[in-house]
């Protein structure tokens, strides 16, 4: 399974989402491989555990290399283990667009062969992305947005570029507990339900200590990782935990 994390704008948290999404998936008993393919340069490393990691090994020299074809074989020599249960692909700290022109999908169908449960983070979406191709290889596109104006306007021009690519799913970020009002304006505004919402999640360990925030994830891994997923479903369980 592949679930691609994406945002209509630089900051509004897909980062911090995929690496805590990531996290929470390695707690289930299906491995997941974390992927940093923003093509405006990716810090998903930052979000992990640095120290462990070598900045040498990721998608730079995977795309270097492998001019021919990336296969899973070449993804696996670039991978890291963070833990047992989720490893790593990182992305270039530096813009990466010219590489990953029409490569995106190609390394997610190899990364997928690597790990039950592949997730991306895709960076920005716009229209000139080299990573909106990769769109089509997803089962499941979350769009991160902030329950403000410009969290919908920025969602908003996101989704336009996303029709016909697959189960698109809202989760909004930065979400304060007794402002639920905000989130159903954003639902509204946007014309679809919020999948999750979630606090402000500076570093991805924090969710260790956020009961809400991880009882959320754990509710977004869930309904992602069910065969009767669909943007519908994820709704009523929100609403449950938004309400505790």
């Amino acid at each position: 399974m592949i679930v691609c994390v994406t945002g209509g704008k630089g900051g509004p948290g897909a980062t911090v989402l995929a690496a805590n999404l990531a996290r929470a998936w390695s707690r289930t008993e299906r491995s997941c491989l974390l992927v940093d393919l923003d093509p405006f340069g990716g810090d998903v490393g930052a979000y992990l555990d640095p120290a462990l990691l070598d900045p040498r090994r990721g998608l730079l020299p995977l795309l270097k290399l492998e001019r021919n074809g990336v296969s899973p074989e070449a993804v696996a020599r670039e991978i890291q283990e963070v833990r047992r249960g989720l490893s790593v692909l990182l992305g270039s700290l530096r813009p990466a667009g010219d590489l990953l022109s029409g490569r995106v999908s190609e390394v997610l169908r190899s990364a997928q062969r690597t790990a039950d449960v592949v997730v991306t983070d895709l960076g920005r979406m716009a229209p000139e992305s080299p990573s909106l191709p990769g769109l089509h290889a997803a089962d499941h596109i979350v769009v991160v947005a902030r329950p403000d104006l410009q969290g919908a306007l920025a969602a908003e021009r996101a989704l336009s570029l996303m029709e016909h690519q697959g189960p698109v799913g809202i989760v909004a970020t930065r979400v304060r507990r007794r402002h639920r009002a905000d989130v159903i304006e954003l639902s509204q505004a946007l014309g679809r339900p919020i999948a999750a919402t979630l606090p402000e999640l500076r570093v991805a360990v924090a969710v260790n200590s956020r009961r809400r925030a991880r009882r959320a994830l754990a509710v977004l891994v869930k309904t992602l990782g069910s065969e009767q997923s669909t943007t519908e479903q994820p709704l009523a369980a929100v609403q449950e935990v938004a309400a505790s």
